[in-house]
């Protein structure tokens, strides 16, 4: 007898798993136009705003209600041509629900903390950086 059980071969049960199946692929889909894009897009168009040229702004405010960001707008240019700084533009943009108070159209990070640093002395409030 037990030389015929040496000859049988014992399957043993606590061997690895066999080798998981590849999930299967599932098709993901296409990732939503970022703001950044649209710009670009917008830049290369005839009809593009003067303000697509610069790539960062300097945010004042942020607002639920629209009617609310445009008189801080109106406020703030008010306040920026008093001080003396004529030809920044000072505009409302509609961004995740939310309208945006923001400063000025620069090409890069260092010109907006410049602005950024005289519009908190001439606000005397916080500011933040704007990317588009």
């Amino acid at each position: 007898m037990s030389a015929a059980r040496a000859s049988t071969p014992v399957k043993d049960h606590r061997a690895a798993p066999d080798a998981p199946t590849p999930a299967a692929s599932v098709p993901r889909p296409a990732p939503a136009v970022a703001p950044r894009a649209a710009v670009e897009s917008a830049a290369a168009s005839d009809v593009a705003p003067a303000w697509i040229a610069g790539r960062w702004s300097v945010q004042v405010g942020v607002f639920a209600v629209a009617r609310n960001a445009e008189a801080a707008r109106s406020r703030t240019a008010e306040r920026l041509a008093d001080a003396g700084i004529a030809g920044t533009s000072v505009r409302t943009v509609e961004r995740d629900g939310r309208t945006h108070v923001v400063v000025g159209a620069l090409p890069d990070r260092a010109g907006a903390q410049q602005l950024a640093a005289r519009l908190r002395t001439v606000l005397q409030q916080d500011v933040v950086l704007f990317r588009w």
